[in-house]
């Protein structure tokens, strides 16, 4: 069942549908950093809302609402505490 929802945005608010979705992947992004520490990150969707507005191709706009997950690796060097 579809709920009506409002989402405060930088031009007003916006009325829309919020949207059920099931997550068919969520991937993490892995950055190597020169210090040798591993960065990981990967975006997880929390809101899906389908407005009523069309883009200038006739699409309907959808909002989203996010959260970023990050997690920092050191080296092994630093795990084996030979870090000077």
């Amino acid at each position: 069942m579809s709920k009506i929802v409002r989402m405060q945005t930088p031009n007003g608010v916006i009325e829309g549908e919020e949207i059920e979705f099931k997550p068919e992947s969520e991937p993490w992004c892995v950055y190597q950093l020169e210090d040798g520490h591993t960065v990981r990150l990967k975006l997880v969707v929390t809101q899906i809302i389908k407005t009523a507005q069309k883009d200038a191709d006739g699409n309907p706009v959808y909002l989203v609402r996010s959260s970023n997950v990050m997690s920092v690796s050191p080296p092994e060097s630093y795990r084996k505490g030979q870090v000077q």
